[in-house]
């Protein structure tokens, strides 16, 4: 779907630039947040069990945001150098429960009610997430989808700086925590901590997964 449908956008240095400013204000907002709550927490004397599990992962969110900005800011910088982008027909939430198989083998993705013009990287991105949280993948078999996808579509670099990014983007992982400031129910604190920690160990793959995609294969092969 996305080899047949591929388009090269001409876009303006004026219009890339506005849109990576909008998205580093989003993730500098949101990282700004949760420093000021990280800092409240601190400055109690006890902490409830949801509090400490936001201060003892607190570094490694602040790591992802760090290196989904580094992959971004490489897209931008290559996408203002070409002043065009990439775009393919994106299935929008491509996933196993949106896919179905014929009595021959053939698979075909079904529900396009999401479907949309968009960078490859937004569709690999969820489907890579998507099929670690359901763990059905380690970080080999997740290497060996990458390399069939690419056989297929080979990724330009900009594409595979998109993808990392999106794919470290830490919103999952925040949403809980954001959802809790609001709520601050006792009576649900154990099933946010729980979220917490699952959404902690699912983003732990995806950056393994990640740096050994940037470091034995994107970073060598720059296309």
């Amino acid at each position: 779907m996305h080899r047949f449908s591929e388009r090269m956008e001409e876009s303006a240095d004026e219009y890339v630039t506005s849109f990576g400013e909008q998205v580093q204000r989003k993730k500098e907002r949101e990282l700004l947040e949760l420093e000021r709550y990280a800092d409240e927490i601190e400055r109690k004397h006890y902490f409830s069990p949801f509090e400490l599990a936001v201060l003892t992962h607190f570094p490694f969110i602040h790591q992802l945001y760090q290196e989904s900005q580094k992959h971004f800011n490489t897209w931008l910088e290559i996408s203002r150098e070409k002043q065009q982008v990439r775009t393919v027909r994106c299935h929008g939430c491509p996933s196993v429960e949106h896919a179905v198989i014929d009595s021959q083998g053939n698979t075909y993705l079904i529900n396009f009610e999401k479907t949309r013009d968009d960078s490859p990287a937004w569709d690999l991105a969820y489907f890579f997430r998507d099929s670690f949280e359901k763990g059905l993948w380690d970080n080999i078999d997740a290497y060996r989808w990458m390399t069939k996808y690419e056989k297929q579509f080979p990724l330009a670099e900009a594409d595979r700086s998109l993808f990392l990014s999106h794919l470290l983007s830490p919103y999952s992982l925040v949403s809980p925590i954001k959802e809790y400031q609001t709520k601050r129910s006792r009576a649900l604190e154990k099933e946010y901590v729980r979220l917490v920690e699952l959404h902690v160990r699912l983003y732990k793959r995806l950056y393994g997964f990640s740096s050994h995609l940037y470091e034995q294969h994107y970073k060598q092969s720059p296309s």
